[in-house]
């Protein structure tokens, strides 16, 4: 009866979307007459630009994190010939301790809270957002599909997501740490969550796979715009104002929030509520029903299409893996003195992505098989971020790989959408 009432409720949703079509104005129609499709874009476009602000956020919190242990930023601009280029970004204790001949200052091993390294602030409150997050999701899950909340749930993580955002624009040194910790655990969070309410959405607008599939293509899209349109916007302003990296991270916050909270919000106007899609199991709190759910439904896939299970979990660890390298390269960015260009390169990466489907193409004709090129983009985006991990020691040498990296994760990407390769055929 829950599954024929579901069935009844997405119809009807469909319905609603179709009387609409044609009601909107053509600058909110994103190139689709249907609502709820133009929904999904304008959330993937403002949901993007919430979450790549956090890329200025990292500068800002290193120099909050660095300034707290006691070191100082070296800026390489008095004595070209004692320090090189890779060398300004570097904090150093106060004090040269090697006499007048030394090449650099001694390096700065001041600590923060937890006796932790300033250098490890960033990465180790990410693993603890993420580990809260991971918790988190059989809840949101069980929320979006056993209740009828769907639609108010994605309503909280907009406005969740949208003031922490905001909140951010108030990082000074006295509450640095707790705004890091507020972006990595309620900030990542709401993403999360809304990421998936938005696309629990999309099979139910289509009954044709093709029309689906182009659709979440398209939106795929729309979310790279969002992020190439804040990180343009914010690197503008701060290069063109000469503001530092607390500045342009406040910035950045700022131009998110007002860019892609309105177009969340009004995503969330044209979203239809949703009855449950399935029943809740009795006696049962909704984490727990979230994560046994989540447990039946792998345990059916691993049964009856095992290949498509392995597919699966590779996928998990690959997204946690790529997760984490953006802010490693940011680190990286920041040791050899790129800070005040971060949204530049973050930029030119962004245009070198839309090279990688292209690629994908041509390898998967060339190899004859979509698989092949799935498994060489991995193998691919490995091999160069590692180069680039140990072989970017000056901003020249970074430079040169922002446009390799753009193309090989461009390329990368495509396996976000490739368990369709591997899902089973309908009759």
């Amino acid at each position: 009866q829950d599954g024929n009432d579901a069935t009844k409720d997405s119809a009807a949703g469909q319905q609603v979307s179709r009387e609409k079509s044609g009601a909107l104005p053509w600058w909110l129609v994103c190139g689709d007459k249907n609502p709820e499709v133009t929904a999904f874009y304008m959330a993937g476009f403002g949901r993007s630009a919430l979450f790549i602000s956090f890329n200025f956020l990292v500068p800002a919190i290193i120099h909050f994190a660095y300034a707290d242990a006691g070191c100082r930023q070296y800026e390489g601009l008095d004595d070209d010939a004692l320090f090189d280029d890779g060398e300004a970004g570097q904090y150093f204790e106060k004090g040269w301790n090697k006499g007048a001949a030394a090449s650099k200052p001694d390096e700065c091993e001041g600590t923060v809270l937890w006796g932790l390294r300033p250098s490890s602030i960033v990465s180790v409150t990410a693993t603890i957002g993420g580990v809260v997050v991971a918790c988190g999701m059989p809840l949101a899950g069980s929320i979006v599909d056993a209740t009828d909340g769907r639609h108010r749930f994605g309503q909280v993580c907009v406005w969740t997501l949208t003031l922490s955002n905001a909140a951010m624009c108030f990082i000074t040194r006295e509450t640095w740490f707790l705004m890091t910790l507020m972006q990595a655990v309620v900030a990542t969070f709401s993403f999360f969550g809304l990421a998936l309410v938005v696309y629990a959405y999309l099979p139910e607008l289509f009954t044709d796979v093709e029309e689906c599939v182009r659709v979440s293509k398209a939106g795929r899209e729309y979310e790279q715009v969002g992020m190439l349109v804040l990180i343009v916007l914010t690197t503008a302003l701060s290069l063109g104002l000469g503001l530092g990296v607390v500045p342009t991270a406040i910035v950045g916050q700022a131009l998110a929030a007002l860019l892609g909270g309105p177009l969340c919000v009004r995503a969330f106007q044209l979203f239809q509520p949703r009855k449950a899609n399935r029943a809740r199991a009795p006696n049962t709190w909704l984490v727990a029903d979230g994560a046994m759910h989540l447990a039946r439904v792998f345990g059916q896939l691993k049964r009856d299409y095992p290949n498509a299970a392995i597919f699966l979990v590779g996928q998990i660890f690959a997204e946690a893996a790529t997760g984490s390298l953006t802010t490693g390269a940011i680190l990286i960015l920041d040791n050899v003195g790129l800070s005040a260009w971060i949204g530049v390169y973050l930029a030119v990466v962004m245009v070198f992505m839309m090279c990688g489907p292209t690629l994908y193409q041509a390898v998967a004709r060339k190899t004859g098989s979509v698989r092949v090129s799935l498994l060489l983009s991995i193998g691919a985006f490995v091999v160069f971020f590692v180069l680039f991990v140990f072989a970017a020691s000056t901003p020249v040498l970074a430079w040169c790989f922002a446009p390799i990296i753009g193309v090989v994760y461009g390329w990368y990407v495509c396996v976000s959408g490739g368990g369709g390769v591997l899902a089973p055929r309908g009759p």
